[in-house]
């Protein structure tokens, strides 16, 4: 099945579900960003077209490709789908669909997506994004308080040597503006641990911090 096809095919489906079953957050929709792998058949042209994962051990059984996925979050189905070699990464094909994501929409990924110049040019086009953060991110003291355990920062643009992507990241402003929120999530049957999440959504009366955290 040419490539071509197979993404057609999934954004088609995605498409119809989304129009009855969409999530959304103070009239936004909601959708879910993330990557994972897929074996295909184990053929010459497809090793060569795809390649394999290897270790220090064996190579995989199967050539992979490598998929990122913007997935409805009220239905579960594809929106749009980027794919490629197994050595591409994750951060390359969502920048292929980045391009293409509407304004008002409200974008939840993990920690792999809390990086500046995704939030920087998510809040360029008009979308949000709301991610898990990195440990070592906003060390500094916050800009200004907006409620228990959440807090508004400049988020200083890295250098361009730090950057995979360095001409995208040079358009990019030299600070942006970021809501980071910290809750203990305590749940039955389940150890206590905390989330730190950060978010473009920074107004704390029209996005309380609880219903974000509840997003998540």
């Amino acid at each position: 099945l040419p490539q071509a096809v197979f993404k057609w095919a999934a954004e088609h489906a995605g498409r119809l579900a989304t129009q009855s079953g969409a999530r959304n957050f103070h009239a936004m929709p909601v959708w879910l960003a993330d990557g994972t792998t897929l074996r295909t058949p184990n053929t010459k042209a497809l090793e060569n077209y795809f390649g394999r994962s290897r270790n220090a051990a064996r190579a995989s059984r199967s050539p992979l490709l490598r998929l990122v996925l913007l997935v409805c979050a009220g239905t579960g189905a594809v929106l749009q789908l980027a794919s490629g070699a197994y050595a591409t990464s994750e951060q390359a094909l969502f920048l292929q669909l980045l391009e293409t994501i509407p304004a008002r929409i409200v974008l939840v990924a993990d920690r792999g997506y809390a990086s500046f110049l995704f939030f920087a040019l998510m809040h360029r086009r008009g979308a949000h994004l709301l991610t898990r953060l990195h440990a070592e991110r906003f060390t500094k003291e916050p800009k200004r308080k907006l409620g228990d355990r959440d807090t508004l920062h400049d988020w200083a643009r890295p250098a361009l040597s730090q950057s995979k992507f360095p001409e995208l990241l040079e358009g990019c402003a030299l600070t942006l503006e970021v809501r980071v929120i910290e809750r203990q999530i305590v749940r039955k049957g389940y150890r206590t641990w905390t989330l730190r999440i950060v978010t473009t959504l920074t107004d704390p009366v029209l996005y309380p911090a609880d219903e974000l955290v509840e997003l998540y």
